[in-house]
């Protein structure tokens, strides 16, 4: 029989919630030592009985022939000149809006200029709402960068602390969306109909969304470099909390795959389990590299792991 779809996020077999629920996150040797077995394991069972390799035909991927001159070369051509030609006869008109908005707002963006050189927000929180405001009243320009030209706006605008500004906000909200990106309960996430297809599901998310956040920490000390010179504030905590996040993922497909094998287990008896064994292994892999990643299991995660690895000892399992 097929192994049964996976429990719906939430559920009492999902094992994973918005945060870790086990405890503090640390480095558990009682994984590492049951990983190591795990290996000892796979190399003896692949001594036993070596896998006969598949001959390959290749990727059978050829070369790009290369590229042929576009038929519409000269079109695209005519095309730009045309268009070089309408901004240069309603460039007056342009020119004209530029100029009446630096005149009309040129006294509120002198001043919004000494509010965003001279702010010293404490919290990130504050920071926040500050850009919020900033952010409203520049949306009034229609050009934001062809009236702050204008020289008495130029000569006094913080372009750079500006920029800092506003790149220390959307870090942090992509750090929102790299959490949000491993919450198996969100809104975002659709369960698949099998548990196969389900743990590729969470094994692929974790890949693409862990590669992300590596990023993130070995642009940390340069970025919070900016942001001290500045000196502004950042909050990493998100960052941290999303690193920590690899634990629920471990723990939803270990809990996952679990279930399974009991269901089959009590459905068709302990040699039914035994299908699940790749299933099982694969698992614990998974959930290894997510203790490596996040910098160790809380207690709950590291016993689901134990009596994971448990399931392989059983005689009827392989």
């Amino acid at each position: 029989a097929p192994p049964p779809p996976p429990p719906p996020p939430g559920s009492k077999g999902a094992g994973a919630s918005g945060g870790t629920s086990g405890g503090r996150i640390a480095k558990s040797w009682e994984v590492i030592e049951q990983f190591r077995s795990l290996n000892r394991r796979s190399t003896m069972s692949e001594v036993a009985s070596p896998r006969v390799s598949r001959g390959g035909s290749g990727s059978g991927l050829q070369g790009d022939e290369g590229s042929t001159p576009r038929a519409g070369a000269s079109r695209e051509m005519a095309s730009g000149a045309a268009a070089v030609r309408a901004e240069l006869e309603n460039r007056s008109s342009y020119m004209k809006q530029i100029l009446a908005e630096r005149e009309k707002y040129s006294e509120m963006l002198v001043g919004l200029a000494k509010q965003i050189a001279n702010v010293k927000p404490k919290k990130f929180e504050q920071l926040e709402l500050f850009m919020v405001e900033v952010e409203k009243r520049l949306s009034k320009l229609s050009d934001e960068r062809m009236v702050l030209k204008a020289e008495q706006i130029a000569e006094c605008w913080p372009e750079k602390r500006l920029d800092a500004m506003r790149e220390a906000v959307a870090k942090r909200a992509e750090f929102e969306k790299l959490y949000k990106s491993w919450d198996v309960q969100g809104d975002n996430w659709v369960a698949k109909n099998t548990i196969m297809e389900e743990f590729n599901q969470v094994v692929e998310k974790f890949d693409a969304v862990r590669n992300q956040i590596e990023g993130q920490l070995r642009d940390k000390e340069t970025f919070q470099k900016k942001m001290d010179s500045h000196k502004l504030p950042f909050d990493w905590s998100l960052l941290t909390k999303s690193q920590h996040a690899a634990v629920d993922l471990a723990k939803y497909s270990m809990s996952m795959v679990q279930t399974a094998h009991e269901d089959l287990t009590k459905q068709n008896g302990p040699e039914a389990g035994g299908q699940l064994y790749e299933l099982v292994e694969n698992a614990l892999r998974f959930a290894f590299r997510c203790h490596q990643f996040a910098g160790g299991f809380d207690g709950e995660t590291t016993q689901l792991f134990v009596s994971l690895k448990a399931l392989l000892e059983v005689p009827n399992a392989t």
